[in-house]
């Protein structure tokens, strides 16, 4: 019986300190939930145009959202937007991050445009390119 104990006491202790790295885990997940998702649209726009619209967009350079939405750049039928997300007190970013936005979307989406947060965080510029102003 001692040595059920024993074992049991030893599986305890092991399985609570396996399980203390997850709460930090959840933690994270957690946090990057509040994350601006990645979405892409259903258009049909050309992809070397998104790319030329980002290299329009310097690092250095503030992308400012004065309102609730601006226009960042606009390269043929691509509108490079950006519109304030969660609580909305972001309202300016690096261009070099919209840049860096844009292409993320160029290269996950293709030619169907989409939109992403500049940053990461619960609080950010989300970056839209579409056939229009967002």
């Amino acid at each position: 019986m001692k040595l059920f104990t024993s074992l049991f006491v030893v599986l305890a202790a092991i399985g609570s300190v396996m399980a203390l790295p997850t709460s930090d885990l959840v933690a994270r997940n957690v946090t990057a939930t509040l994350d601006y998702p990645g979405t892409c649209n259903n258009e049909n726009l050309s992809q070397q145009d998104m790319f030329k619209a980002a290299n329009n967009l310097y690092p250095g350079v503030e992308c400012i959202v004065i309102v609730d939405s601006a226009h960042f750049a606009q390269v043929g039928n691509v509108h490079v937007s950006g519109r304030k997300w969660g609580n909305g007190n972001v309202d300016r970013v690096d261009c070099g991050l919209v840049a860096g936005a844009v292409n993320s979307i160029a290269v996950q989406c293709g030619n169907r445009g989409g939109s992403t947060g500049a940053t990461r965080g619960d609080n950010t510029i989300v970056v839209h390119v579409a056939s229009h102003w967002v």
